[in-house]
């Protein structure tokens, strides 16, 4: 599972990272970093066109529920994600990390996960075009793919954050996802727990635990933060 993470390059380095090819106009007032984004917030994301657009994190259909999850080994059987996940309608969200909930010996525990050095990554997505049934608005969503956890996410002894991660795809891999050549066997064979020997994982304060909480201070680890600051 991933439910809540953090985006905070500025656009222009997303732009060259992931050579965007067209930056869309639509709802250019959410085209901005952010340390938490929790589901129905709206994120960056690169679309198949490499063209870097805002879009809702939960992938809405027209008249049914929202998901901002999609499991990786059951993407051709559902509804859902099957026609988008082998029509091309996959799509790169930029990332430096997520956050998960565990809990653990005394309580739960609030966790971000990244990749060494705090690295720009990409997870794989699917989108599409939706109609808000409350608003009747249209609009882009995203859902991001998980799959099994690696050792870091789910140790075999210790903390176990979590039995699911969302995928992070390597820099190399990411033309070959959105590339609507790309067969579906080489796709899946994308779909794996990146290593987690290149990812690092630490607690950080429970500021974090509230969707509206945002700025530098929900990456803090718990012993940088006082918690009467923000109370």
């Amino acid at each position: 599972m991933c439910g809540r993470f953090s985006a905070i390059s500025e656009t222009d380095v997303l732009k060259k990272r992931f050579k965007v090819k067209l930056i869309q106009k639509k709802n250019v007032k959410n085209l901005r970093k952010k340390y938490n984004i929790a589901p129905g917030d709206w994120a960056r994301m690169i679309n198949s066109n490499r063209e870097l657009e805002v879009a809702k994190w939960g992938l809405l259909p027209d008249s049914s529920y929202s998901t901002f999850n999609a499991k990786a080994e059951t993407l051709e059987e559902k509804q859902s994600f099957a026609p988008l996940f082998k029509n091309g309608q996959r799509c790169l969200i930029p990332s430096d990390g997520f956050y998960e909930f565990p809990v653990g010996e005394f309580g739960k525990r609030s966790m971000r996960l990244a990749l060494e050095n705090d690295k720009t990554f990409s997870y794989a997505g699917l989108y599409r075009e939706s109609v808000d049934s409350v608003t009747g608005q249209v609009g882009t969503t995203f859902t991001i793919i998980t799959c099994e956890p690696n050792e870091i996410v789910h140790p075999t002894s210790g903390l176990k954050i979590h039995d699911r991660m969302p995928v992070i795809l390597h820099e190399g891999d990411e033309d070959a996802w959105l590339d609507s050549d790309t067969s579906i066997k080489n796709l899946k064979g994308l779909l794996k727990p990146y290593r987690g020997s290149d990812m690092l994982s630490y607690e950080v304060s429970s500021f974090i635990n509230k969707t509206k909480n945002e700025g530098e201070t929900c990456w803090l680890g718990v012993d940088q933060v006082d918690r009467f600051d923000w109370l």
